[in-house]
C-alpha cells in the first residue's frame, strides 16, 4: 500500500475523488457536505488528508482539517472503506444541533461509504445559554453505519460521558414510545454545571437510559458545598426541553450555597432537605430561568443576616445584624419567579419565630410576615411584623 500511496501522491489528481466522497458522505449523513480538497500522505502511515469539511447548506457544522485512515485502493472503487475518520477543530452551531440525530440515522445511508470509527478533536458545540467546555469524542460504528459505542471527554478532564446500546426495561421505556434505548453514564469532577447560575460541583455521577426524545436517570449522586445530593431525573426534548426529578440534600453549607446566587445576604448553617423540581422551556439555556421547586428543609446551627429579630423587638425599625438559630425548618416553594418560604420555624437561644416570607427573584423584593417571641428568665415579649424592603435591606414593621 505504501508504493500505491506514493504513486497517488505524485500522479493521481484527487479532485474527482473529492467530489465523489462529498456525495457519498452527503448520503451517509443525510445532509449537505462540502470539502476543500484531499491530499494523500505517507506518514506516520498512509492516509488521506481532508481540509475544511463542512455540513449543512449554510456550513453550520465544520472541521478545519481531518484524516481518513483507509484502504487507499477504495479511492477508485465503488465504495470508500474508511477505518477511522479523524476530524480536528470541530465547531457545531446551535442551528445544526437539531440535525445531529438525523446524522446518526442508519436508514438510507447508501452503499457508497463505510466508516468504522469517527474521532472528533477539539469540539466546540454552541448550545444557546449553555457554557459547554471544549471536548473530544469518539464513535464506533458497525458495517451498517449504526453507532455501537460513543464517548466524550472534556479537554480539561472535568467531565466524561459514555453511551452504549442497552436493552429496554419496562420502567425505562414506559411512556416513551421508543424501542432503541442507550445506556448512558456521566461523571464530573471539579466543574461548574454549564447552565443557569454556575453551580460548582465537587463530583457528580449519574447512570441512566437515553432515548430519541429524552433521558431517564433513576439515580444520581453528587458532592457539593461540603455536603451531598442524590435523586432521580427525567429529561425530555420532545417539545422544547423539560425536566422533572426529586432531590435530597444533606449537610450543604448554606453560606457557600448562598454566595453562588447573591451577596446581598449572609446565611450560614448546614442544610438538609427533600425537594421535587421541574421546568420547561424552549431551549436548554432557558430551562432554569423559572424552575418549579417545592419541598421541606431544615438548617442547623446557623445565622440569618441583615436582620436581628431580638434587636427589632427591643427597638422597632432597627436594621442590620443577624439572628442566630439552632434550628430553622420550613417549606420551600419556587414558582413563577418567586421564592416562597412557608411555615418557617426558627429556634435560637431565647428567640422563637415563625412566619412566611416571599422573595421576588428578579428584584429581591421581600413580602410576608413574621411572629417572634423572646423567652428568658428576665424578659418576655411577643410581636408580629410585616416584612418588606429587599433582601439586602429588609424592613420589618411591628403590628403588621
Amino acid at each position: 500500500q505504501l508504493v500505491f500511496a506514493e504513486v497517488l501522491v505524485h500522479v493521481v489528481p484527487l479532485g474527482a475523488v473529492n467530489q465523489r466522497l462529498e456525495k457519498s458522505l452527503a448520503v451517509w449523513l443525510h445532509d449537505d457536505v462540502s470539502s476543500g480538497g484531499l491530499r494523500v500522505s505517507l506518514f506516520p502511515r498512509p492516509h488521506v488528508n481532508i481540509e475544511n469539511l463542512s455540513l449543512g447548506k449554510v456550513l453550520d457544522a465544520k472541521a478545519t482539517s481531518g484524516k481518513l485512515y483507509m484502504d487507499l485502493a477504495t479511492l477508485f472503487g465503488d465504495r470508500f472503506v474508511i477505518d477511522t475518520l479523524e476530524l480536528t477543530d470541530v465547531s457545531i452551531a446551535a442551528e445544526a444541533l437539531p440535525r445531529a440525530l438525523k446524522w446518526a440515522d442508519t436508514e438510507g445511508r447508501g452503499k457508497g461509504i463505510e466508516i468504522g470509527k469517527i474521532v472528533l478533536r477539539g469540539v466546540k458545540a454552541n448550545v444557546n445559554g449553555v457554557a459547554l467546555d471544549e471536548f473530544d469524542a469518539e464513535l464506533k460504528l458497525d458495517k451498517a453505519g449504526k453507532i455501537v459505542q460513543a464517548s466524550a471527554r472534556a479537554k480539561d478532564g472535568k467531565w466524561n460521558v459514555d453511551v452504549v446500546p442497552n436493552k429496554p426495561t419496562a420502567d425505562a421505556v414506559a411512556g416513551t414510545g421508543v424501542n432503541d434505548p442507550w445506556a448512558i453514564e456521566f461523571s464530573a469532577r471539579g466543574m461548574n454545571l454549564p447552565w443557569g447560575t454556575p453551580l460548582p460541583v465537587t463530583s457528580l455521577n449519574a447512570k441512566g437510559t437515553m432515548f430519541d426524545e429524552g433521558m431517564v436517570f433513576p439515580q444520581f449522586d453528587a458532592k457539593l458545598f461540603d455536603g451531598s445530593a442524590s435523586g432521580n431525573l427525567k429529561i425530555s426534548w420532545k417539545q422544547g426541553v423539560s425536566f422533572n426529578g426529586e432531590i435530597a440534600v444533606e449537610k450543604l453549607k448554606v453560606d457557600q450555597l448562598t454566595q453562588v446566587f447573591t451577596r446581598d445576604i449572609s446565611l450560614s448553617g448546614k442544610l438538609d432537605g427533600k425537594f421535587a423540581a421541574s421546568a420547561q422551556a424552549a431551549t436548554v439555556g432557558a430551562l432554569l430561568d423559572k424552575p418549579n421547586i417545592q419541598g421541606n428543609f431544615e438548617v442547623k446551627d446557623g445565622t440569618v443576616g441583615n436582620v436581628d429579630l431580638v434587636q427589632v423587638m427591643r427597638s422597632p425599625g432597627s436594621v442590620g445584624g443577624q439572628s442566630k438559630f439552632s434550628d430553622l425548618t420550613g417549606q420551600l416553594r419556587i414558582a413563577d419567579g418567586v421564592i416562597h418560604y412557608e411555615k418557617m420555624k426558627l429556634t435560637g437561644g431565647v428567640l422563637l419565630a415563625n412566619g412566611n416570607i416571599n422573595v421576588v427573584l428578579a428584584t429581591s423584593a421581600l413580602s410576608g410576615g413574621v411572629s417572634s417571641e423572646i423567652r428568658s428568665s428576665v424578659a418576655q415579649d411577643r410581636a408580629s411584623f410585616s416584612v418588606g424592603g429587599k433582601v439586602s435591606r429588609p424592613a420589618l414593621r411591628r403590628g403588621g
